[in-house]
């Protein structure tokens, strides 16, 4: 968080007036340096939901489009997003832009925290990452002038999250197995395996003849 605010006051600092040429040439290198070096999508919003002129390079790659300035956000979200998903996050994000509504109160509502995201294959079908977006408001003189989205591919952690969670219901599968067999009356476990036992020499027997 505190790169994100560094990187907005880099860029607020390279579009402001500079005393000399010297000055502004410097905070423009280091603005291009910081958009080009980090990791995540960085944007800004104003009111209308329209993307500033001044993105991460990531952004472009995130969103696999080049021409982003003025383009409405959610516009450029709506073909890759659950339908049903649009409507919340545009409520979510104007409830952003009202100063009155505490900002750290509906941080937790954000529907854009852990989102779907699916693109078109070219040969067909589609692909599907997971990415999070994140938004902090930049307030000027006590109004709420824009909003800065940060966008994280969280592809590789929601992928591993859902291996996780298959591996433990198996592991859980398997204890209940186990459980079970261990408190099945030996006599009627002997049958079990006897059962199976024939069934598999009968299988074996078939394939031998076939």
């Amino acid at each position: 968080l505190i790169l994100i605010y560094l990187t907005y006051a880099t860029i607020r600092g390279g579009l402001q007036l500079r005393v000399t040429t010297g000055e502004l040439t410097a905070a423009k290198g280091q603005t291009d340096s910081i958009l080009h070096t980090i990791r995540e999508g960085l944007i800004l919003i104003d009111k209308e939901f329209r993307i500033g002129p001044v993105q991460s390079a990531e952004t472009k790659t995130l969103l696999r489009m080049d021409d982003l300035e003025g383009k409405h956000l959610l516009s450029v979200l709506k073909p890759h997003i659950p339908e049903a998903l649009f409507g919340t996050a545009n409520e979510y994000i104007k409830l952003m832009f009202k100063k009155r509504v505490k900002e750290r109160l509906i941080v937790e509502l954000n529907p854009l925290n852990e989102v779907e995201i699916n693109f078109d294959k070219p040969g067909g079908g589609f692909e599907t990452f997971y990415y999070s977006f994140s938004f902090n408001r930049i307030v000027e003189q006590g109004e709420v002038t824009q909003i800065l989205v940060t966008m994280t591919d969280i592809t590789k952690r929601i992928m591993l999250s859902q291996q996780l969670q298959k591996f433990e219901a198996e592991a859980s599968e398997q204890v209940n197995l186990v459980f079970n067999i261990i408190h099945v009356p030996p006599a009627d476990l002997d049958q079990f395996i006897n059962r199976m036992k024939r069934s598999l020499d009968h299988v074996n027997e078939t394939l031998k003849k076939d």
